[in-house]
């Protein structure tokens, strides 16, 4: 589903926060606003189906391109996760108290700003949050060594396209057969089909992949309720980072969503939404975060 095609109650428009200009999607309503983080490579595209959920129940809620991703400002060379940090910073400040969710790396990103932010954050939501994967990938991507196959960057745009295409549905969705909607295989097409555009897409996971290779919370300092969530199904990061994770944030809660893959927002939205206000509403009684439902 294109932009033009979502509900009329989305707005789309543009805001700066710190030094990036970016795109925000937002649906007015009731409540400590939902702010949704994307992930590696994504937009705030992603989430136009819980935006619309969300609108329907009266839960005002904001969707953004985190720097360098979709129509926002392109990152500056050099580390990724301050520039992240300062972005979301710009988020809090202006449209505090808010709660963060956010998919991949944008639940880090999110966890991160309750840190610095204990008075403003009031909960986060963490899907598929990515940093605490152990597995033969991360340990991959972490070697000082050059990360991408030459033959892969190296083949035609056409073959690029196709490979990315058919990866869709195991990476997104964690089903190889399934049957991936045409407007966000195209999104990822764009984003990933040809060879230049696939070594920056290696350098920068090797980057925040050693960026993150020490664990990058400070879980003393992340005093809000936290809800971490992921799909069952995810074949990037695996169940147990999620389980990892929930082991170092003493109190959070840990939900299994059965059949979703990496991304919950796009193969079940309507499940996720109900299990994070369901959420909101016991961690957040007096705050009025829970939608109407």
């Amino acid at each position: 589903m294109s932009l033009d095609e979502a509900a009329p109650t989305i707005r789309a428009g543009f805001e700066r926060f710190g030094n990036v200009r970016t795109r925000v999607l937002t649906v007015s309503g009731q409540g400590i606003p939902l702010v949704l983080l994307h992930g590696f490579l994504d937009s705030g595209a992603t989430w136009l189906e819980l935006l619309k959920i969300s609108s329907a129940h009266g839960h005002a809620a904001i969707a953004v391109d985190l720097p360098g991703y979709g129509e926002a400002d392109r990152r500056p060379p050099g580390p990724i996760l301050p520039e992240l940090d300062a972005f979301a910073d710009g988020i809090v400040a202006r449209h505090g108290p808010v709660v963060l969710m956010g998919n991949s790396l944008g639940a880090a990103v999110a966890l991160r700003a309750a840190e610095r932010h204990p008075d403003h954050v009031r909960a986060v939501v963490a899907v598929d949050e990515p940093t605490m994967t152990a597995n033969a990938i991360a340990r991959y991507v972490r070697i000082p060594a050059p990360l991408h196959p030459e033959i892969l960057v190296r083949s035609p745009s056409r073959i690029l396209r196709w490979g990315v295409a058919r990866s869709m549905p195991l990476a997104l969705y964690g089903r190889p057969r399934y049957r991936v909607p045409p407007d966000i295989t195209d999104r990822w097409v764009r984003t990933l089909g040809n060879g230049a555009r696939l070594r920056t897409v290696f350098r920068e996971v090797r980057q925040l992949a050693v960026e993150t290779e020490v664990v990058c919370y400070r879980p003393d300092l992340i005093q809000c309720p936290v809800l971490i969530v992921h799909g069952s199904r995810d074949a990037i990061i695996p169940v147990r980072a999620g389980a990892r994770l929930h082991k170092l944030l003493p109190g959070s809660e840990f939900h299994v969503m059965r059949g979703s893959g990496h991304c919950p927002q796009l193969d079940n939205p309507q499940g996720l939404y109900q299990l994070v206000t369901s959420f909101l509403d016991r961690a957040m009684p007096d705050d009025d975060a829970g939608a109407e439902h």
